[in-house]
Parts: structure tokens; C-alpha cells; sequence
């Protein structure tokens, strides 16, 4: 058992890296002079983002449930629609973030998401996708600690996950940090998904 949950214990890793990155989002508001740092600092952070968002766990837990299927279809089939929602939100944040570093090579404008994100379909398509992935694994987690768990990861948004208000969070702050808050998004919808799909599990062992 212990093995299993150790596997996303690295998003302890996670936690302080997007809380360096909304502080980071703070301070380049507030002292623009030092905004070279802030730059190379948002990068250090983007980097680390991209190795998590490797994490394999959740598949690995869907192929288990997999496996059992005919032990419990209506908890297959949970945890199936719960891999299409998740893919649905990865693949849209990767072409998203893919396009938003080819508009701004440098990583340095501070007007990507209020020219391409707020008030335009893609930006509401963002808001709909990834707080679909978070309803839906409250919503079918059965155990109250797993869904604490999956809150705990969205509590830094500060209540504007899944608002129109999120995507004002991130405008006018530089690309390289817009793209690492949502290679965070991604990385907090997976970690939801592997705590509802291991909630699952559960209930089939």
C-alpha cells in the first residue's frame, strides 16, 4: 500500500514550486526592476514542471482498474471517463502552452493571456477543461480525505480555479511564468486524478 501512495508523494515537490511561482508572480508586480532574476527564476521552475508532468501513476492505477473491471463496471467506467477528461485537459494545455512560447520566443511579453486568453474561446476552453478534471474527481471520490487531498492542491489559486478571474491571476506577467502556471495546472489536475482513481481502487481491492 505504502509503495503505491509513495508514488505522488513527489508532488510535496510541486507544492513549493507553484507556490514559488505565484510568489514569483507577486514580486515581478512589485519590483520590475529585478526582473531579469524573476525571469531566470520562472525558467528554473518551468523546467522542473516539465519533468513532473511525465508522471506515469495514473496510468498505471487505470490499468490496475482495468484489470478488475468486471468486479465493479460502474467504477470502470467512472474511472474511464475520468481518463478522457484528463487527457481532454493535458492535451489542450500542451497545444495551449506550445502556442503561447512560439507567440513570445523570448518568454519576456507581459500581454500573451489578455491578447489570447481572456474574453476569447480559448481562454474559456482553458477555465472548462481543467476545473471539469478537478469537479469530477471530488465529485467521485468516495472517501472525505481523498477529497481534502485533491482541494489541498488547488487552495493556492487563492478560490479563482475555474473563474473567469483565474485567467486576470495570470495576465500581465511575463510568458515563461504564464506557460509555468499552466504546466501547474496540469500537474494538479493529474495529481487529482491519481488520488480519485486510487480512491477507486480501493473500493474494487
Amino acid at each position: 500500500m505504502r509503495g503505491r501512495w509513495a508514488s505522488y508523494q513527489s508532488p510535496l515537490i510541486m507544492k513549493y514550486v507553484i507556490r514559488i511561482s505565484l510568489c514569483l508572480i507577486i514580486c515581478f508586480h512589485s519590483c520590475k526592476n529585478e526582473s531579469e532574476k524573476k525571469l531566470d527564476k520562472f525558467k528554473e521552475v518551468n523546467d522542473s514542471l516539465k519533468e513532473l508532468n511525465k508522471d506515469t501513476t495514473f496510468a498505471t492505477i487505470y490499468s490496475r482498474i482495468a484489470e478488475k473491471r468486471n468486479k465493479n463496471l460502474l467504477l470502470f467506467h467512472i474511472v474511464d471517463s475520468l481518463k478522457d477528461k484528463l487527457e481532454a485537459a493535458g492535451n489542450f494545455l500542451d497545444s495551449l502552452i506550445d502556442a503561447i512560447e512560439k507567440i513570445d520566443t523570448t518568454g519576456e511579453r507581459t500581454d500573451v493571456v489578455s491578447r489570447n486568453l481572456i474574453g476569447t474561446r480559448t481562454g474559456a476552453a482553458l477555465t472548462e477543461k481543467t476545473h471539469s478534471v478537478y469537479m469530477y474527481t471530488i465529485e467521485k471520490s468516495a472517501y472525505q480525505s481523498s477529497k481534502e487531498k485533491i482541494e489541498s492542491f488547488f487552495t493556492k489559486y487563492h478560490g479563482l480555479f475555474g473563474t473567469k478571474e483565474f485567467l486576470h491571476l495570470i495576465d500581465k506577467i511575463p510568458t515563461v511564468s504564464v506557460a509555468t502556471i499552466l504546466r501547474g495546472v496540469k500537474t494538479d489536475c493529474t495529481r487529482a486524478a491519481i488520488i480519485c482513481s486510487r480512491d477507486i481502487e480501493v473500493r474494487l481491492e
